[in-house]
């Protein structure tokens, strides 16, 4: 929900055409490229890893099946206490499923 006041940290976007995108959103900036295309009615495991020992140098890694699509360092050295992470579609897929 948009209207939390806890902060959203980091997001793993879909887009349209069914690639996924991982997103720094203390800094609004994408990191790394976008993912391949992810097939319609297979299974995948989409996963994120965040290291934050060093707040100023926060480890951000998303893959599928247990391969990185994006990784790389943010600055979150701002951010106090928790934070959320999001899952979801751009605005403009129409329909779908995310089973979690």
């Amino acid at each position: 929900d948009e209207s939390d006041t806890i902060p959203r940290l980091m997001s793993i976007k879909m887009n349209i055409d069914g690639t996924l995108e991982l997103w720094d959103e203390v800094g609004n900036v994408q990191i790394g490229s976008d993912s391949g295309a992810l097939l319609p009615n297979r299974w995948y495991r989409v996963e994120f890893r965040v290291n934050d020992t060093t707040q100023a140098s926060t480890l951000l890694d998303a893959r599928i099946d247990g391969v990185s699509f994006a990784s790389g360092t943010v600055d979150w050295s701002s951010v106090n206490g928790q934070g959320d992470f999001f899952l979801g579609w751009q605005m403009g897929c129409l329909s779908g499923w995310i089973n979690i």
